[in-house]
């Protein structure tokens, strides 16, 4: 009985004196001494924000929706209106909210278990003989994957959306939960689309893009809520960077990854910067077309921004390209460094790691325009 402090002591005692290999066998019941965890059927009490005690109703602190649910209702959406769409999940259609999805399309919908390795595969297999699948996965565990993306997917040029859930620090999940290591692990493997759109609209256009691209495309998003993202009238045009507040005498160019152009803009304003700079959002962080380099070339001092994948990844990358053109100006490239994180929320570990768009914007100031 797992519940039963004084019966595991013995066994760990018993263990601990034997000579030979133990097993312990431990059962518990989840989310015992709770009466809404423990008659939770659908895993909704596996990973809780604050919640009422009395109701165990969550107390929402925004009316926003989660980037997750803003998927999983594209993803619906493109399920309704095409057949040939299939749904791959492995254990996490609570957390990337795609109950309603897959109860909607059973017959266009699989849950594979804990068992990445295995979904990737099947949906190689499912890409190759005519459907096209949307593979859902936290970026933790999509490391899981890399031999089947490279061997069953890519190689094999089969066209599948990975929907990369959770990109980036994720706070009070601890040091094994981090979503920041898949950006560097898919740049190694060839012909691989990664994408993170900055806004709602650039996400729709990327998914849809994804359809039209023979071969893997990864479509990473964090786990917080939509909120007041920027949305933009600027055109889209698949794997060409993105200019906002663009003007020819501008010497300042920031790229900035994922959803937190408004805040770097904010910072910029306050520095009085923001007049001077153009503002740029990659959505596609490989394959780094030299069209985008070119781009980057132009400025005399140059901001590369990147709060969700390590320095490994797009940051280096870019760096990288512009060394070969010898590029002439004044870089800063501000990514979250290639180690292990500790628990800690995600704006804990950003402060210490100096990667606050208001510290990025200082160091940017401090070390490149002075």
């Amino acid at each position: 009985d797992g519940h039963n402090i004084k019966a595991l002591v013995k066994a760990f005692e018993r263990a601990k004196r034997s000579e030979k290999s133990v097993i312990i066998h431990i059962n518990t019941v989840k989310g015992k001494g709770y009466p809404f965890a423990e008659g939770d059927k659908q895993g909704n009490w596996h990973g809780v924000g604050p919640f009422d005690i009395e109701t165990g109703k969550p107390k929402s602190a925004s009316n926003s929706i989660s980037w997750s649910q803003f998927y999983a209702d594209m993803i619906e959406k493109r399920l309704l209106e095409d057949t040939k769409s299939y749904l791959v999940v492995a254990s996490t259609q609570t957390g990337s909210k795609l109950n309603e999805a897959m109860a909607q399309f059973p017959n266009q919908s699989i849950d594979m278990g804990i068992a990445e390795e295995h979904a990737m595969t099947f949906s190689g297999a499912l890409a190759l003989n005519g459907f096209h699948p949307i593979i859902s996965l936290y970026a933790t565990f999509l490391q899981r994957t890399y031999d089947e993306i490279h061997h069953d997917c890519a190689r094999m040029k089969a066209p599948v959306t990975i929907i990369v859930d959770r990109a980036g620090l994720v706070g009070g999940d601890g040091e094994t939960h981090q979503g920041i290591y898949d950006v560097a692990m898919l740049s190694s493997i060839p012909d691989v689309v990664v994408a993170m759109p900055s806004n709602k609209t650039i996400a729709e256009k990327v998914f849809l893009e994804s359809y039209n691209y023979q071969g893997v495309t990864a479509i990473r998003y964090p786990k917080g809520n939509v909120g007041d993202v920027e949305e933009d009238d600027l055109p889209f045009v698949p794997y060409r960077y993105r200019v906002l507040n663009e003007d020819k005498k501008h010497d300042i160019g920031v790229l900035v990854v994922g959803p937190r152009m408004k805040e770097v803009k904010d910072e910029l304003s306050k520095a009085g910067l923001l007049e001077r700079c153009d503002l740029i959002d990659p959505v596609y962080l490989f394959p780094i077309k030299s069209e985008n380099i070119e781009l980057l070339m132009k400025y005399k001092h140059l901001l590369v921004y990147d709060a969700y994948s390590t320095e490994t990844g797009f940051a280096n990358a870019i760096l990288a390209e512009l060394f070969k053109r010898h590029y002439q100006g004044n870089v800063l490239a501000k990514a979250v460094p290639n180690r292990f994180m500790y628990l800690a929320s995600e704006k804990e570990i950003e402060e210490d790691l100096g990667l606050r768009p208001n510290q990025v914007v200082d160091s940017f100031v401090r070390a490149v325009m002075m």
